[in-house]
């Protein structure tokens, strides 16, 4: 893997966490190969894997009054672009 895509790799590693780190502040965050483990003792663990990954998404979605973008709607314009 290239430096560049390493870079980019550890760059969205990091917003990840710090998503999660507002949205579940006493949890410790691990991010695994298959899956985000969210800690915040013995008896108090939580996941976001394959399994409910789509029901986390929407959820954020619905918190955020975001909806998903899909082909037609994603048309960026401009400099920002």
């Amino acid at each position: 893997m290239n430096d560049t895509a390493t870079q980019e790799i550890q760059e969205t590693r990091a917003h990840v966490i710090m998503l999660l780190a507002l949205l579940f502040p006493d949890y410790e965050i691990h991010i695994e190969k298959n899956m985000i483990e969210l800690v915040m003792d013995e008896d108090n663990k939580g996941y976001i894997d394959n399994s409910n990954y789509d029901s986390f998404k929407e959820l954020i979605f619905e918190m955020f009054c975001m909806k998903p973008m899909q082909g037609e709607d994603y048309k960026p314009k401009g400099k920002l672009a």
